[in-house]
């Protein structure tokens, strides 16, 4: 139980490392990717949400991470009409971003199985522990990426039901590259190559 307590609380961590992640890809290029260049008829309004919220950077890092698992954004404006983006609104210009979750799990799934307390672990099990902790982490969070203008509100459209695509994305992510780490951290040749290094 308490293996399996900690794989979740890694799978938690590797979301929190996929957050930075997206922010270390993203924070330098935000006006790009909030679409401030584009043409007034070209452009959701994210840029002028952003900016009238008063610049909330780690709610923005949020959509997009939200935006790398196939979440789309909800607009929603004070007469009461709403608008929503496609599943890759920020992805599509930072295809970098899916690097992000990716990289974070593969750690994630290496650390989980090189643990001291671990005799033989199934990489396929570390992967799936991983994977309720993320998913988790990932749900909790994006409640709290919500922007308010005042007159206009923000935010991932999880329940969206014209596309549900990141309950299938979100976790696959820990589950293929959680597992992927797992198989490599478990393999000899790693074990014997981190053993010559020490």
């Amino acid at each position: 139980m308490r293996v399996a307590l900690q794989r979740v609380l890694a799978g938690a961590a590797a979301y929190l490392l996929a957050y930075g992640l997206a922010a270390a890809l993203t924070l330098y290029r935000l006006p790009t990717l909030l679409g401030r260049h584009l043409e007034p008829s070209r452009r959701q309004q994210y840029w002028e949400y952003y900016v009238a919220a008063g610049e909330p950077t780690e709610a923005v890092v949020g959509w997009f991470l939200a935006s790398a698992h196939r979440v789309p954004m909800m607009t929603v404006t004070d007469p009461g009409s709403t608008g929503v983006s496609a599943a890759d609104v920020f992805a599509a210009r930072a295809p970098s971003l899916y690097l992000a979750p990716a990289i974070a799990c593969l750690v994630a799934g290496f650390v989980a199985a090189r643990r001291p307390w671990e005799r033989a672990p199934v990489p396929v099990g570390v992967g799936a522990f991983l994977t309720v902790g993320y998913a988790a982490a990932f749900v909790a969070s994006a409640f709290q990426f919500r922007v308010d203008t005042g007159s206009e509100l923000a935010f991932p459209a999880l329940f969206n039901f014209g596309s549900l695509q990141w309950v299938v994305v979100v976790p696959l992510f820990p589950l293929v590259f959680g597992t992927l780490g797992a198989f490599v951290g478990t393999s000899v040749s790693v074990r014997q190559l981190l053993l010559s290094v020490e």
